[in-house]
């Protein structure tokens, strides 16, 4: 499961160095950090829907974890 995040957290990862970068250059650019911003919350999105595939993927496999599992995981 962790191998398939690697790409969508490295894209979180770039996006959040953007968003503090656009936010501490001098002068402030609105726009920029607007665009930042959005970027930031379209790849967390995307990290958080590929972890909800993936899980679900796990869950219907043959390596299904139990409540208990599921509660340590989360």
């Amino acid at each position: 499961m962790n191998a398939t995040l690697v790409a969508p957290m490295a894209a979180v990862t770039a996006a959040r160095a953007e968003l503090a970068t656009a936010t501490f250059v001098a002068p402030k650019n609105a726009a920029t950090i607007a665009s930042a911003v959005e970027k930031v919350r379209a790849v967390e999105l995307a990290l958080a829907i590929k972890r909800s595939d993936e899980f679900m993927t796990l869950q219907s496999g043959p390596n299904k974890l139990n409540a208990d599992q599921v509660t340590a995981f989360i």
